[in-house]
């Protein structure tokens, strides 16, 4: 991803903060104040920011990374995109039970051209996001903040 311009770019998928409403919007901010902070950075540091940002398209320094596409559609992606999501999740579970981190990373897919460049990229798949993995470095601060975890009864809804 180096000289690629981190700051601009948009996908395969666009992404649409202004349907993120009420507690959604506040999380996504919680959860970038806590990397900010774990990091020393105000919001007046804009150097410290795009660091922060160009960390990342380095993968956070992790020494592996899996990009997930899938075929386009023209009927819709819910489902697939659900189904890859299942996966993801699995595989970075997978990975922290044989002691690897990882991080998932909806960035990453901002730059598709970047791996289209780099590798045989089937025509007709689209980029999704990346998981960055590698054993951690306990004394990284981004390895040691935690973003608050909403109630449960924020996020779920049980029907008796």
């Amino acid at each position: 991803y180096k000289d690629e311009g981190f700051t601009t770019g948009t996908g395969d998928f666009a992404i649409d903060y202004s349907l993120w409403k009420d507690k959604l919007h506040e999380r996504q901010i919680e959860q970038m104040q806590c990397m900010y902070d774990a990091r020393k950075v105000t919001r007046e540091d804009a150097e410290g920011r795009e660091k922060i940002l160009i960390d990342n398209f380095k993968f956070y320094g992790a020494p592996h990374v899996a990009l997930l596409f899938m075929p386009d559609s023209k009927e819709g992606n819910v489902r697939q995109a659900s189904d890859i999501g299942q996966y993801a999740m699995t595989l970075m579970l997978s990975l922290g039970a044989h002691g690897v981190a990882s991080v998932p990373q909806t960035i990453l897919g901002m730059k598709p051209e970047v791996p289209r460049k780099m590798f045989p990229i089937p025509e007709g798949y689209k980029m999704l996001f990346g998981i960055s993995f590698g054993h951690e470095d306990p004394e990284d601060p981004l390895n040691k903040y935690r973003v608050p975890k909403a109630p449960l009864t924020e996020t779920v809804q049980f029907f008796e």
